[in-house]
């Protein structure tokens, strides 16, 4: 089971599927009267969040049909940079997205049976297993209006793209990429163009360009 207190001091990219400890993948089985409160359910009446496993590259459309269902859907998301190096928003967890529903009373095993989905994780054979509130709700709160959680743009960079710029050994360069915690920088140095990724606090704006800003 995960931790919600160490899950906050991760990076999203860095943290894996919360899968519930001991769980397995089920099919569309709905529950029955005798396990109703046994079976990792949670309480009658009680929506909690559970895990729907995917078929590959089809976490979006599985999202659109439970949410066609009537149930609330989170896929998070986050940013990762391509072979060509273009940023891409993808699925932060590759075919896992989260459903909430009261596994008492829902007909949960629609869910299953959808398309795009392969079936929910289990602990017990009858009911899925919910996962802890408290790391669904942490996940939530830094998840921007687009889906990506701890999105760079809800923390702007300090060296807005374009900018030209001082680097180290006093070349001058123009800012191709700005994230909190990396700025790139295109400079030209013996005829030829290259680039250069620093920490913000070793590039400086240039004077001139400190004062085209202020006007």
């Amino acid at each position: 089971m995960l931790d919600a207190a160490a899950v906050t001091t991760y990076h999203a990219r860095d943290i894996k599927p919360p899968r519930p400890s001991g769980g397995s993948h089920v099919t569309g089985a709905q529950p029955t009267s005798h396990c109703l409160d046994s079976c990792g359910a949670g309480s009658r009446g009680v929506p909690r969040w559970y895990v729907a496993w995917t078929h590959p590259q089809r976490e979006r459309r599985a999202s659109a049909a439970i949410t066609a269902l009537g149930y609330q859907v989170y896929l998070p998301l986050h940013l990762t940079r391509t072979k060509c190096r273009h940023v891409a928003i993808v699925p932060l967890w590759p075919r896992y997205v989260l459903a909430r529903f009261d596994a008492a009373r829902d007909r949960w095993g629609d869910i299953a049976h959808l398309p795009d989905i392969g079936g929910l994780i289990r602990h017990g054979w009858h009911s899925p297993t919910p996962l802890p509130d408290a790391v669904v709700a942490d996940f939530i709160s830094r998840t921007s209006q687009r889906g990506v959680v701890d999105d760079p743009q809800d923390n702007p960079p300090a060296i807005p793209v374009g900018t030209e710029v001082t680097i180290p050994g006093g070349i001058r360069g123009i800012v191709e990429l700005s994230e909190p915690e990396r700025v790139a920088v295109l400079y030209t140095l013996f005829q030829r163009t290259l680039q250069a990724e620093l920490r913000p606090d070793q590039v400086e704006i240039a004077a001139w360009d400190k004062c085209r800003k202020v006007r």
